[in-house]
């Protein structure tokens, strides 16, 4: 029978070879056992195994179970507290909470306010907004601020003077002492929680304006909202 030359090159193709898996540098206590009565099988009859090596050996495989099975505890204890951390965080849904963070949303008219903890000796206080990307449509000196807590409401304005799109946006707050040393001022955000999730492994807060601040930087719960 003639063979054509596609037939001809699809007999000479090399087998796929399949995916080696590779060897683990950790003996769990399977392969240790496994070698150990392997050990005791090929033995020298004229050079046995000695009753401490023995004993010595069958106390590293004991502590191998034991490291396994704490793992296991531990892995399970860290599994119900993330559980318990969640189910906690939800309680927290239709109550305002005060948190660290530098977000705020603009829906229309109605923008977010932000909390401001400005240091002594601060002479020029200003306020950056950026929009999702990091750009800043906006800078504002902060006027008639005091030491201590202050409350910033950005009017929903660019540099050009024209309403914003709607969106989520971030502010970075520059102060200026007396001494011309510039630095970053805490800010603070406040918001009503509506859901809860879990991100990376962390718990995340997400507010009614879908801005999200993590429980972790949760430090004032202001109560249930109507």
């Amino acid at each position: 029978m003639a063979v054509t030359p596609t037939q001809y090159h699809q007999m000479n193709k090399p087998f796929p070879q399949a995916a080696q898996k590779t060897p683990s540098k950790e003996m769990g206590k399977d392969a240790f056992l496994q070698l150990f009565v392997a050990q005791l099988k090929n033995q020298d009859p004229l050079k046995p195994l000695s009753n401490k090596d023995a004993t010595a050996q069958m106390a590293q495989f004991a502590q191998l179970e034991q490291m396994t099975n704490m793992t296991k505890m531990l892995e399970g204890i860290a599994k119900s507290l993330k559980v318990d951390r969640t189910l906690k965080a939800a309680n927290l849904i239709g109550k305002s909470v005060l948190a660290n963070g530098n977000s705020l949303s603009k829906a229309d008219s109605k923008v977010s306010g932000v909390n401001l903890d400005i240091p002594k000796g601060v002479s020029n206080v200003k306020i950056n907004i950026h929009d999702e990307s990091g750009n800043i449509v906006r800078t504002v000196d902060l006027k008639n601020f005091t030491a201590g807590k202050n409350t910033f409401k950005w009017d929903g304005k660019g540099t050009d003077g024209k309403d914003a799109k709607d969106g989520i946006y971030s502010l970075s707050v520059v102060a200026e002492n007396k001494d011309g040393k510039k630095f970053l001022v805490p800010t603070q955000v406040e918001g009503t929680v509506k859901a809860v999730e879990v991100k990376n492994g962390q718990q995340v807060l997400v507010l009614k304006d879908d801005r999200q601040v993590s429980l972790s930087s949760v430090w004032k719960i202001l109560g249930q909202n109507a």
